[in-house]
């Protein structure tokens, strides 16, 4: 006895010493990947001015922002250093509601603080080059970013640090994709024009399903970007966000970007988000563009739909860290999701596997039928309702929520370009339910009322149903955990009426119904839950095995 409790005294020593060896090593790594800060010669005017507010609008030098029908409209004018100082100042408010937020949903999904701190180092190490790969203009956004909103989380490290890791968030939720920390959802788009539209005009949508903090969808920021170099542009993102997801420059060029499963991730590489605002900034075709995206270097695999209204027509550039693809339209119509469909990428087993365990090739078929029923009549308000679709396959009710849908209602934000017109529609919060906003590029600061498209049906009272509902369903979900039957088949079923056709709702009952020996009605709710689409393959494959339990088969 005593021999065992010298053993677990020393174990428990030997543990403690790991643990604070592992400690120290993290505060190493974090500490020596710290980049440094761009050096600059003289005061920049912008840091000698103050913001005023004038009317709705708060102006700093020729920068401003305001909100437009429940939008926040940011124009940034200047050098690098000056805009991205701008932004900092102007959207500091927003800034901090939105990091407060998203670290907090940080925390919530890794709860346990020695896993965070694993992750923290991973993001360091593997940021650890990062700067390495910014142009000096970027390097000088964000150095201006950094003194214009100096919001410190001390354990984040330095402030420029911190924003430079912020822009590449997207890249580093790839690389833990596959882990239970980050969502498996993704986005999705197309483009038609030609006899597919209304009125031959170029048109192209997309949702942006960045499933994170609600800030980034409530307070999404519409930026009117005019740099001393290169092109002017439009982007739909964030407060503190300097690169681009969806966007369209004077230039006659619009890109969205979708992330993408391939095999090969190379080390640190510029964020794609940054790629993405490169291409809105020096190219004014699309080969340009091309040439742009495949000689980045990145580490993680993207695709981004570009249009250009010069040429006419839409492309699909599918990028990864070894190989780049163009895939081309063969009907005036072109679809996009999370995985790659050129043939360059045809046997890649990291596209096989994502397009069988994802819900990338619903949402594709999905999008397919839709565009294919619309021919000839696609225009602004046609593809919102397109964007705005929460059926699944066949037009099947799926309920609310299901991951494979278009609209599985958690899209931060979705966009809608019409090239001829050079104008783009903005979903108002919340997701694809609110008003779609028009912006039009020759005329960022001109309000077009008249064109705003209305918001969903399903906005208002109803989604505030549907929240209340999702947060009940994780109650029924600790319930089963708790091996609580009783309880959680009295919950799911109060909620049943209020999302009937919702796969993981019906699972919960069949649950509820097993637990509490009454096999009979769970072997129905498991059968209703299969047909009712489940989102991934691995869920189907679940409620599967639990009817094969009760009807007493292997």
């Amino acid at each position: 006895m005593k021999r065992f409790l010298r053993i677990l005294k020393w174990g428990g020593i030997v543990l403690i010493l790991l643990m604070l060896g592992m400690a120290g090593t993290s505060e190493v790594i974090i500490r020596w990947c710290v980049a440094p800060e761009p050096t600059m010669k003289g005061t920049p005017p912008i840091l000698k001015e103050k913001v005023r507010t004038v009317g709705k609008r708060k102006i700093l030098g020729r920068s401003w922002l305001e909100k437009r029908e429940g939008i926040w409209m940011l124009y940034l004018e200047g050098d690098p250093f000056t805009m991205g100082y701008s932004n900092g100042r102007l959207t500091y408010d927003l800034l901090g509601i939105q990091e407060d937020e998203f670290l907090g949903t940080v925390v919530e999904k890794i709860p346990n603080a020695l896993i965070l701190r694993m992750v923290r180092t991973f993001v360091a190490y593997y940021n650890c080059s990062l700067h390495e790969h910014l142009t000096q203009e970027h390097k000088m956004m964000l150095y201006g970013l950094s003194l214009g909103a100096p919001r410190n989380h001390g354990y984040l490290g330095p402030v420029y640090n911190k924003y430079m890791n912020y822009h590449a968030a997207h890249d580093i939720s790839h690389l833990i994709m596959d882990t239970p920390f980050v969502s498996a959802s993704g986005c999705t788009g197309f483009a038609a024009w030609g006899d597919r539209t209304a009125q031959g005009h170029m048109i192209s949508g997309r949702n942006f399903d960045f499933e994170t903090a609600r800030s980034f969808d409530v307070h999404k920021v519409v930026a009117y970007m005019k740099p001393d170099k290169g092109i002017p542009f439009v982007t739909v993102g964030w407060s503190g966000f300097l690169g681009a997801v969806s966007g369209m420059n004077k230039a006659g060029l619009s890109i969205s970007m979708y992330a993408g499963h391939a095999s090969g991730r190379g080390g640190s590489g510029m964020p794609i988000s940054l790629v993405a605002r490169q291409v809105l900034q020096y190219a004014k075709d699309l080969k340009q563009a091309t040439d742009i995206i495949c000689k980045a270097k990145v580490f993680v695999s993207d695709s981004f739909l570009i249009g250009s209204q010069k040429e006419r027509t839409f492309i699909v550039v599918e990028k990864s860290p070894a190989k780049c693809a163009v895939r081309k339209a063969k009907d005036k119509r072109i679809l996009v999701a999370n995985h790659f469909l050129s043939p360059v990428f045809a046997n890649d087993p990291e596209v096989k596997k994502y397009k069988a365990s994802g819900t990338s090739l619903a949402r594709y078929q999905r999008i397919d039928t839709l565009t294919k029923r619309k021919h000839g009549l696609i225009d602004a308000a046609k593809s919102a309702k397109i964007l705005r679709d929460r059926r699944g396959q066949g037009g099947k009710d799926v309920g609310l929520g299901n991951r494979s849908s278009l609209n599985a209602l958690i899209a931060t934000h979705s966009v809608i370009f019409d090239m001829d017109l050079m104008r783009m529609w903005v979903s108002a919060s919340p997701h694809q339910l609110g008003k779609f906003v028009a912006f039009d590029m020759h005329a960022f600061d001109k309000p077009l009322p008249k064109t705003t498209l209305p918001a969903d049906p399903l906005f208002g009272k109803p989604y505030k149903q549907y929240k209340s509902f999702r947060k009940d369903l994780k109650r029924v979900s600790a319930l089963l955990g708790k091996k609580k039957w009783k309880e959680a088949l009295a919950l799911g079923k109060k909620l049943e009426p209020i999302n009937p056709k919702y796969y993981e709702l019906l699972d919960y009952i069949g649950q509820g119904y097993a637990g509490s020996g009454d096999v009979k009605k769970a072997v129905a709710y498991y059968r209703k839950a299969l047909a009712a689409q489940p989102a991934y393959p691995s869920e189907r494959k679940q409620i599967e095995r639990r009817l094969r339990a009760l009807k007493g088969t292997k």
